[in-house]
């Protein structure tokens, strides 16, 4: 007896709709190729790196950080840390004196970058600050003989400052009722008080600032008091202007930088230069931001590794 089988061929909805999902597969593929490819090119079109002009970095006589020297160029530890943090991302940048200061400079455009500008809320409504890359505090310094002991205790009485734009506004706001004289510097400001020219002085207490009061004649054998002035501890960013919308990437692109040159000792060999210390604020900065992460990471780690084993209990 003679069998025949019979040969089975596929449905052609199956093989449609094996069709169907192949073709689905490779378009959801090239969109996702497609969409990185894009968002690559982006991102080298919005690289600072690759801008058409150089970035003009504004600077003024603000020690210690900032110097104008005698042949108008910039010097400083800041002028330095900002200039090789922009070098090691290729990113083109001119220096502009600016003797008004970042405010009118960085509003009108007429400089694009500050190296090192205090993140002060009122100046978000006008400008970019990045994250910080320096942190500095004040104090209010009297001699121990005076009376004087909170800011509430200068009304009527002169108190001495750094004449800069963000220590005029911060003495403005710490001592409404004072006279207020601004000096050239945060060591005037100090030797103005030891040799009885003013009632007090509001004084930064940074690394750089504690390098130049060190031994100052006047000051020596002075008994002083000093009160931490309420939210007296300040952060300091790149500033950069509105007026140029890639502005703030590169002042991102910089501090990023910064962060890297504080971890491989640029920084503190920079501090070296300057102050005859490595001791420097920015360490502080990152050192914080890298506790933060890795609290961060140990708040989130139990529920992560609970979702791969499951919903989490609790």
């Amino acid at each position: 007896m003679e069998t025949h089988s019979k040969e089975t061929k596929p449905a052609s909805g199956t093989v449609a709709h094996f069709c169907r999902d192949w073709r689905v597969q490779i378009s959801a593929w090239l969109l996702i190729c497609l969409s990185l490819a894009g968002g690559w090119m982006l991102l080298r079109l919005r690289d600072p790196a690759r801008a058409s002009r150089p970035f003009r970095i504004g600077f003024q006589q603000s020690p210690p950080y900032q110097y104008v020297a005698a042949n108008g160029t910039p010097a400083g530890p800041a002028v330095e840390i900002v200039a090789e943090a922009a070098r090691r991302r290729h990113i083109p940048f001119e220096w502009i004196l600016s003797p008004e200061g970042p405010e009118p400079n960085l509003k009108s455009g007429k400089v694009d970058l500050w190296p090192l500008l205090a993140d002060l809320p009122e100046r978000h409504k006008f400008l970019y600050i990045s994250h910080p890359w320096l942190t500095n505090s004040f104090w209010l310094a009297t001699l121990e003989t005076s009376d004087i002991s909170t800011p509430k205790d200068t009304v009527g009485r002169s108190v001495l400052h750094l004449n800069v734009s963000a220590t005029n506004r911060l003495a403005q706001a710490y001592f409404p009722g004072a006279r207020l004289v601004p000096q050239p510097t945060n060591i005037a400001a100090m030797e103005g008080l030891c040799s009885g020219k003013a009632d007090a002085a509001m004084i930064g207490g940074s690394n750089a600032d504690a390098a130049g009061l060190r031994d100052l004649p006047v000051c020596r054998g002075a008994h002083m008091k000093f009160y931490p002035l309420p939210n007296g501890i300040v952060n300091y960013g790149i500033g950069a202007s509105f007026q140029r919308p890639d502005a703030s990437r590169a002042a991102d692109a910089i501090r990023e930088e910064i962060g890297k040159m504080s971890r491989d000792g640029t920084v503190s060999a920079v501090y070296f230069r300057w102050f005859k210390d490595p001791s420097n604020d920015t360490s502080v900065i990152y050192y914080l931001t890298e506790a933060q992460q890795r609290n961060l990471y140990l708040l989130v780690r139990p529920f992560v590794c609970g979702m791969r084993g499951g919903l989490p209990t609790i």
